[in-house]
Formats: C-alpha cells, structure tokens, sequence
C-alpha cells in the first residue's frame, strides 16, 4: 500500500471520528434522563450554556475535520506525529468521559458512541505511529548508463 492510501484511510477514519464525535453529542441529549431539559434551561452538569460551550463543541469537531485535511494535504513526519498526538489525547478524553457517563447513568446509546469514537481515534494513533516506525524508503540513484543516454538525445 502507497503512502497516500495511507493517508487516505486515515482521513475517513478522522472523518468517521467527527460524524461519532457528533452523534455522540446529540444522544447524550436524547438518551440520558433530564439532559434535553437541562440544556433548554441553560445548564447541564453545573455548567452554563452560554456562547463558550458552543465554541468548545464546534472546536471539538472541527479539530477532527482539520486534521483529516492536514492528513490528506500534508504528507510529513509532523502530521504523522499530529495524528498519534491528537488521536491519543481524544482517545484519552472520551474513555473519561465514557467512565463519567456510566458512573452516572449506566450504559446508553451515549456510552457506546463513545466506545467507537475511542476505538476510532486510538486506531488512528497506532496507525500514525506504526507508519512512523517502518523506515522510508531511499531513493536510489540512476544507473551510470541511463544517465548517458539521457544526455545524447536530443531535447
């Protein structure tokens, strides 16, 4: 498999992440009991409603979509680093709150969104990581002779 298979994949996995991220969202407000009231009141969980948590859920998914972008435009060892970074720090955060939500309600729809967004961003991750470890491969240099018939012909 090529590079940009590689990178291919592992942007409809961020992508894939964002659509999880998303629902996960909008269950945890179908789902779990009293959380659309909350939210029409202005609260849930002790926290107002205000302009910044909106900021922060777009935010949320709109790093998922960046770095799908990033994974598909950018070919480096940075983006590569991105993805195991980011995939790992998303991972880690949604197992939290995956913990926190059965810890309160027990299991619902929410909870196992989440379980796919974890498995999602931490096989992102591992992906990125193990593309980091195979070695790349060098380029070698022309043969003495293609390099002399290249010279003569004509332009």
């Amino acid at each position: 498999m090529n590079a940009g298979q590689k990178r291919m994949r592992i942007a409809v996995l961020w992508v894939a992440a964002a659509v999880t991220y998303s629902f996960g969202m909008l269950m945890y407000l179908l789902v779990l009991p009293d959380a659309l009231e909350e939210a029409l009141a202005g609260e849930m969980e002790g926290m107002a409603l205000d302009g910044f948590a909106g900021y922060w859920m777009a935010t949320a998914v709109f790093l998922l979509m960046v770095m799908a972008i990033l994974t598909l435009l950018v070919d480096s060892r940075a983006t590569r680093w991105a993805n195991v970074g980011v995939g790992l720090f998303y991972g880690a955060f949604t197992a939290f709150e995956m913990v926190g939500q059965l810890a309160d309600g027990g299991f619902s729809a929410a909870v196992l969104l989440y379980m796919m967004l974890a498995g999602i961003v931490f096989l992102i991750a591992g992906l990125s990581f193990a593309e980091l470890r195979t070695p790349t491969p060098q380029p070698t240099a022309a043969a003495p002779e293609a390099m002399e018939h290249r010279e003569k012909t004509p332009a």
